[in-house]
């Protein structure tokens, strides 16, 4: 047996990284004041039009965000096995994805599931660049590539940094 054969690679039976489940952005005085005077001026238009219902899920759309905003980013451990996807104590069956690919967040890039399921909601994940290949290797010996991109709620939800 010769020196310069190469072995075949072979896959890990698990991956284990940890990630934030978001991106913790800073949101400025400007930020808020704009959010405020944005559901002040649809208040107003909804008094003007004497439409108070839009007044009232306007105030409670801003409440919504501003919990959402306050809420801190969490550290999440994902493993990848043979058995699926574990997400901190959470078990997902590769069956339960029809495809998965990879796409850049910013500066960071995410893992993303597509579900078999019609209406379920895709499964999206940091991942350390540094395992990267890796990620995408064992998870590409299961499920086929798509390319993915960001939907609408994703870029209206970055646009307003939630």
């Amino acid at each position: 047996m010769q020196d310069s054969e190469e072995e075949p690679k072979q896959v890990e039976d698990t991956i284990t990284w940890s990630a934030s489940d978001s991106i913790g952005h800073e949101r400025g005085v400007l930020w808020h004041v704009t959010l405020f005077v944005i559901t002040m001026a649809v208040v107003g238009v909804s008094i003007w039009l004497k439409q108070w219902t839009l007044g009232i899920l306007a105030v409670v759309i801003l409440v919504a965000i501003l919990v959402v905003t306050k809420k801190p980013v969490h550290e999440l451990t994902y493993e990848l096995s043979s058995e699926g996807l574990k997400i901190d104590e959470a078990k997902h069956g590769f069956n339960e994805y029809r495809a998965f690919g990879v796409r850049k967040d910013g500066a960071l890039w995410q893992l993303v599931l597509l579900p078999v399921k019609r209406f379920g909601l895709p499964t999206a994940m940091f991942i350390n660049e540094d395992q990267g290949e890796k990620i995408v290797d064992f998870v590409g010996a299961r499920l086929p590539m798509e390319k993915v991109e960001m939907d609408t709620a994703d870029k209206i939800s970055r646009r307003l940094k939630l």
